[in-house]
């Protein structure tokens, strides 16, 4: 079986055995960037505070908070940030939620959040329709079955709420996931040839693909930047879901402003995932 394949079509064993692997990878790695520092992505986080403002607006006593989920957290600065940007209202605003896998960063989220969970985000682990917004930054690509974690995603947020996921995405032709990184430059050609044809099969039958690589290179050789990033994140799958499951959905923008020829400028274009998920409210009877 090829190491990169459709989610659907890898066995379950196989994902089961992924998924422990990554959970020893990040509860014994010492130098992981998310964990050493705070996270800090204004850019992103821009969208989580508008909808804050936007579900307040005209609000008044009895008004409950906006509740917000972060999975796969790491070490979180968007408490610290979002609080600092509503001020002293904050605590009236929202409650926020930090869900990660691994407690290494467990006491530090204790400090900074209202709840936090340790444990994998799935059905039956918090109540459903519990949350207004639920988001994660840089972490979905490193999940080994998205398609799942989305529906319990979905089921967590109330009519009306929405999912922000912002994350690299493997998109164009021929840019690999570092995950990849260990291949030969022959393997890596032959494999973006073989992506292109998933993704094109992929569109043709709107179904998504939601890529996986079941032996990614952070596993055996010194890590480097998203060498675990093991989802090979599209937007085109996103689309997909999107539409087979009644959920509105739209580009975020988290663009540099840097020239449209420039390296960041490249990356921005086509090579961010920025979407956003919208449950649809039900209607009044």
């Amino acid at each position: 079986m090829k190491r990169i394949n459709p989610s659907r079509l890898i066995p379950g064993p196989i994902l089961e055995r992924l998924e422990l692997q990554m959970g020893e990878f990040y509860d014994h790695i010492t130098h992981y960037p998310s964990f050493a520092v705070s996270s800090h992505h204004p850019l992103e986080w821009q969208h989580l505070l508008n909808e804050v403002r936007r579900r307040n607006a005209g609000g008044g006593e009895g008004r409950e908070p906006v509740a917000i989920l972060e999975f796969g957290c790491g070490r979180s600065g968007f408490p610290s940030w979002l609080r600092q940007q509503l001020g002293s209202d904050a605590t009236a605003l929202v409650t926020i939620t930090c869900q990660d896998v691994t407690a290494t960063n467990q006491a530090y989220l204790q400090q900074v959040a209202d709840q936090v969970l340790i444990a994998p985000l799935a059905e039956g682990v918090l109540p459903p329709g519990s949350f207004d917004l639920i988001f994660s930054t840089h972490c979905f690509e490193h999940v080994a079955r998205p398609e799942a974690l989305l529906r319990t995603c979905i089921s967590l947020l109330k009519p009306g709420g929405a999912l922000l996921l912002f994350a690299p995405r493997y998109d164009l032709p021929f840019y690999l996931s570092p995950s990849c990184v260990n291949l030969p430059p022959v393997s890596r050609l032959l494999l973006g040839l073989r992506l292109l044809m998933i993704r094109l099969l992929s569109v043709l039958r709107g179904r998504p693909a939601f890529l996986i690589d079941t032996n990614p290179a952070c596993l055996d050789r010194p890590f480097v930047r998203d060498a675990d990033a093991i989802h090979w994140v599209s937007a085109h799958d996103l689309r997909l879901f999107a539409r087979r499951n009644g959920l509105e959905y739209s580009l975020l923008d988290v663009r540099h402003r840097a020239s449209f020829l420039s390296k960041q400028g490249v990356i921005d274009a086509f090579c961010k995932l920025a979407v956003q998920l919208q449950k649809v409210a039900l209607l009044n009877p």
